[in-house]
């Protein structure tokens, strides 16, 4: 992530998916949002805030929430939160899902929800359409799911299912990079080094697929482990 502040009185946020390091940036496909330029604010610009899912006031809220959660120990992100206090957040048109040190429950009563709880509070706002949804899971790793299905029907399915008004059972298809993808991408089977699948996690996936499949179905586009 990065957080620019401009010579000009604007400042912008840019979250993207690589880590900085040069192998991320040169060779391997990434994601980059980018904020508008954020102009300081002034007294109109604060009057009609919302705290609507969406909003640059709601987006604002959990962004410096996400910065304080790091001083939780030590002071490192503070300046930068007392910076951004003073920027309009209002043309913004996003929801941020942030993940943060510590361990997150689901159920909480917090301004800001982290990781899962925080994904399925963005997606009750969410509305689908059609009668028989369909969401698409596109992954490259898979670490450690337990010893059977409860993480992935109380907390992986039970999230993704969430919107604003679905009335039935969506279907749930996960993407997985195939032998001949990595064959075949830039890097070569070196790119293999950061697509993981461990076996006793295969044998649960599979398994969870055949006892849940009737009432929650998912399948694999493409399978390489």
């Amino acid at each position: 992530m990065l957080v620019l502040l401009r010579h000009d009185d604007r400042a912008q946020i840019i979250i993207h998916t690589a880590n900085m390091i040069p192998f991320d940036w040169g060779n391997m496909a990434q994601a980059v949002w980018k904020s508008p330029l954020l102009p300081l604010a002034t007294g109109s610009s604060t009057s009609t805030q919302t705290e609507q899912m969406g909003s640059g006031f709601k987006f604002k809220t959990d962004f410096l929430n996400y910065l304080r959660a790091y001083d939780s120990k030590r002071t490192i992100c503070k300046p930068l939160i007392e910076q951004l206090t003073k920027y309009d957040f209002s043309e913004i048109r996003a929801a941020l899902v942030g993940s943060v040190p510590g361990r997150q429950g689901m159920g909480t009563d917090s301004q800001t929800s982290w990781g899962w709880a925080g994904l399925k509070n963005v997606l009750k706002s969410v509305p689908v359409s059609g009668p028989e949804p369909d969401i698409i899971i596109q992954i490259s790793s898979i670490a450690t799911l337990g010893q059977n299905d409860k993480w992935l029907d109380k907390t992986l399915f039970d999230v993704l299912k969430t919107s604003k008004n679905l009335k039935s059972k969506p279907k749930f298809h996960i993407i997985f990079p195939t032998a001949d993808e990595i064959r075949r991408s830039l890097n070569g089977y070196a790119s293999g080094s950061a697509i993981r699948m461990f076996p006793p996690t295969f044998i649960v996936l599979m398994s969870c697929w055949l006892a849940i499949s009737d009432f929650l179905p998912f399948k694999f586009l493409a399978v390489y482990c």
